[in-house]
């Protein structure tokens, strides 16, 4: 939207956007705001976002009458604000005329009876039959000479899970470290090429530099082996099915590229892709990178809006709303599913939500 971080007084937001003429008049031409994994979106910010389209357009309806469309599942993944609200419960919302609607067609899962289960899960309808099925798949067997991707609900326990099994390897090493460019007036301004030189940027810089890297996708450096399990960042080929998600093993590196023989057949050279941080409908930084990263072990955030054939999920340590959910439901089917530490107790949807669907459902 261009409105930033939401986190300054309202005030001082709306001074610094009027300030910027190309902001202030993309802001003001905007028609359409398309907001994906709406449940990740605090009351909090959805009210601030709302008040300061309102000053800026000069215009007192919702979102200073720009039409919303919201993408997303409240039942999945909550805001990371906890004490900012869900979205639903902000005054802008009820402000707003939405017309829900509710996609009911499943495209993940082909299994109808999988699919009904997740659905239970969802709704926190669990019975004996759901449950008895999870317990089949409790500390099943893993498939010999191979590895599933193992989603945990900490970044700690899979980056550690990561380099226990990328140093079993016995491959060598290829260190591959991004191009970073930074932009003035969206022109290449400065380019980073080696760790070192990012000490050497000025405050700003550095601080443009930073946003950077904490948001992008691809990491700045990237550490790969011949046999090493990766995952797909970006969709680069719908039609081959190597989306953001796709999984599967490192069979070269070279000057070419990445070779890379995925979990569907499909053999591809990975070649760098570029990553844009923008801010104000400016570009300032672009990161040249593989689209890759270690696929032994992922959060549950990350997974979310993630495909996977098979996945391997320890429920020792999920603690929050939604995250068995997200968990359970990115497998394709139940036997692609691999369980540690099942507990029925950990599989939690938000009373809130479960009120919130029930009352939009009766209006439908």
């Amino acid at each position: 939207t261009g409105v930033g971080i939401c986190n300054l007084p309202i005030d001082y937001a709306i001074k610094s956007i009027i300030k910027k003429s190309h902001l202030t008049k993309k802001i003001r031409n905007t028609k359409i705001l398309a907001i994906d994994e709406i449940s990740m979106l605090d009351a909090q910010t959805f009210d601030y976002i709302n008040n300061v389209l309102k000053a800026i357009r000069s215009n007192n309806k919702p979102f200073g009458g720009i039409q919303l469309i919201l993408f997303g599942d409240f039942f999945q993944l909550p805001p990371v604000e906890k004490n900012g609200g869900f979205c639903f419960e902000a005054t802008a919302w009820k402000e707003l005329n939405i017309k829900n609607i509710l996609l009911k067609k499943i495209y993940r899962q082909d299994d109808a009876a999988f699919a009904q289960i997740l659905n239970d899960i969802r709704q926190n309808k669990l019975n004996q039959n759901d449950l008895n099925t999870f317990y089949q798949r409790n500390n099943h067997p893993l498939p010999p000479n191979k590895d599933i991707l193992h989603i945990f609900s900490t970044n700690e326990a899979a980056d550690n899970y990561n380099l226990q099994k990328f140093n079993a390897l016995q491959t060598q090493a290829h260190e591959l470290i991004s191009k970073d460019i930074l932009m003035k007036n969206e022109e290449a301004d400065k380019l980073i090429t080696t760790i070192e030189e990012i000490e050497k940027l000025s405050i700003a810089k550095k601080k443009t530099w930073d946003i950077l890297d904490k948001y992008c996708k691809a990491a700045q450096v990237i550490t790969l082996k011949k046999g090493c399990r990766v995952m797909l960042l970006k969709n680069i080929d719908f039609e081959a099915g190597l989306i953001n998600g796709s999984c599967g093993e490192v069979e070269n590196i070279d000057d070419e590229g990445i070779t890379v023989k995925f979990d569907n057949g499909e053999l591809r050279i990975i070649k760098q892709e570029e990553f844009d941080y923008s801010k104000d409908g400016k570009l300032l930084a672009r990161r040249i990178q593989y689209p890759l990263r270690l696929a032994y072990g992922i959060t549950i955030h990350k997974s979310q809006g993630m495909t996977l054939d098979e996945v391997f999920i320890d429920f020792n340590r999920i603690f929050e709303y939604g995250q068995a959910y997200v968990a359970l439901s990115r497998v394709k089917s139940i036997d692609g599913l691999y369980l540690k530490g099942f507990n029925p107790q950990k599989i939690m949807a938000n009373p809130k939500i479960i009120d919130f669907y029930k009352k939009l459902e009766q209006q439908l």
